[in-house]
């Protein structure tokens, strides 16, 4: 729901093998919870999270479609900062332990 606008089918593919390499680092993180293989992927998703604010404050939504609300977005981004601080927090016990 982020942007919903026409796309490519070139666009949707490229979309769904980097889904797919997400999930299986996702997979590849929870089985073996590898510190160094979960700080990446809290860091990859601070960076992903910062470019999407980044991206939001300088769109022009409304050129888009008239319809679109920017305040969809801001929840959106708010539920993926809470996501991501709730992977933070879960996370800590295993990235602050003394090795």
């Amino acid at each position: 729901m982020y942007y919903n606008v026409p796309s490519f089918d070139y666009q949707n593919r490229i979309i769904s093998f980097l889904s797919f390499g997400w999930a299986a680092l996702f997979f590849l993180a929870a089985k073996t919870m590898h510190v160094d293989l979960v700080k990446l992927i809290l860091i990859i998703g601070l960076f992903a999270i910062v470019a999407l604010v980044l991206n939001t404050m300088i769109t022009d939504f409304k050129r888009l479609d008239p319809a679109i609300n920017k305040s969809d977005f801001t929840w959106i981004l708010a539920a993926l900062i809470f996501y991501w601080l709730g992977l933070v927090v879960h996370s800590r016990k295993l990235l602050f332990e003394k090795k």
